[in-house]
């Protein structure tokens, strides 16, 4: 849980009925499934079936479980955790983290991908369609992956039973997820609060708010650790990391190793861009973790000179 000692407000988008002629109106919650194409130096790689499953929208944030899969040469499947962000028409979606992974072949290997879309409707049905690129490194091989296009349509998740190319065991994990929550190292995470910031490179300070009981705990940026196993005292521990400037949204955990003496694991979570500090009280217990999401938008720079 996090409690916010000092913020600057926020003003969020509504996202919940269905007329896409209002900037404010986009659902995108369901099964969209269609597929990915990739190509390296203008030459046609593969085309993989990719399934976004959009689990949970709160205003303009979504987030829920991807699926990649091939099942002729070069036979793979992947999961994935996603986070993103809908304004008007327009859909930004980034992988957080490889959740599981199946590789038939030692040439074939995963990218955790960034995509930019456009909702459009036509003959009734819903669709996505724009592109993925190379910002992530390949996780294993730290190769740049190719870049391609997205096709996606959305799909009643009975439909998807009908489809030949859906490997059996992604249609049961999608029609056995009824929790709307993503977890990590076996926690739920919390409900996010979400932060603007308007420089990628971010300083942090992190301290006990309550009193020293040997409050443990790990910084997650993106699912990557920036800070493990850091024992919270009442002088501040102070860090700095960059965002990914080509992602909106950046995502923060705070992992609780332990809940010291007195439960719950507490602290003092200062986050400053330069320009704005914010400034959190923060709960997290081995049933849940805290969670932030840092929505990256850069101030347009002024001419100094200009009246």
């Amino acid at each position: 849980m996090i409690k916010i000692a000092k913020v600057i407000s926020v003003l969020l988008l509504a996202c919940t009925v269905t007329n896409f002629s209002e900037p404010a109106s986009i659902n995108c919650l369901g099964v969209w499934q269609g597929y990915i194409t990739a190509s390296y130096q203008g030459e046609s790689l593969l085309n993989s079936g990719y399934i976004l499953h959009v689990q949970s929208q709160d205003n303009d944030l979504i987030s829920g479980t991807a699926y990649i899969y091939r099942t002729e040469t070069f036979a793979f499947e992947g999961v994935f955790d996603f986070i993103g962000t809908v304004s008007n028409n327009q859909l930004k979606v980034r992988e957080l983290n490889i959740l599981k992974e199946k590789l038939f072949d030692n040439d074939v290997s995963l990218c955790i991908k960034l995509m930019s879309m456009e909702l459009t409707r036509k003959d009734g049905h819903d669709y996505l369609t724009g592109k993925w690129d190379d910002t992530f490194k390949n996780t294993k091989a730290n190769t740049v992956c190719p870049v391609g296009n997205i096709y996606l349509k959305r799909y009643p998740e009975i439909d998807l039973e009908k489809s030949d190319s859906v490997p059996e065991g992604i249609i049961r994990t999608i029609q056995s997820s009824k929790s709307l929550k993503m977890t990590f190292r076996q926690t739920q995470l919390a409900q996010p609060i979400l932060l603007n910031v308007s420089s990628p490179l971010i300083r942090f300070e992190i301290r006990d708010y309550l009193r020293e009981d040997n409050d443990t705990v790990s910084i997650y940026l993106n699912r990557r650790p920036v800070i493990e196993n850091l024992k919270i005292q009442k002088k501040p521990y102070w860090g700095v990391f960059k965002l990914n400037e080509n992602s909106e949204l950046n995502e923060i955990i705070l992992y609780a190793e332990n809940l010291g003496f007195t439960p719950p694991n507490t602290s003092n979570l200062s986050i400053y861009d330069g320009r704005k500090e914010y400034r959190l009280n923060i709960e997290s217990s081995k049933e849940t973790s805290a969670v932030i999401y840092l929505r990256y938008r850069p101030e347009k720079q002024t001419n100094k000179f200009s009246q």
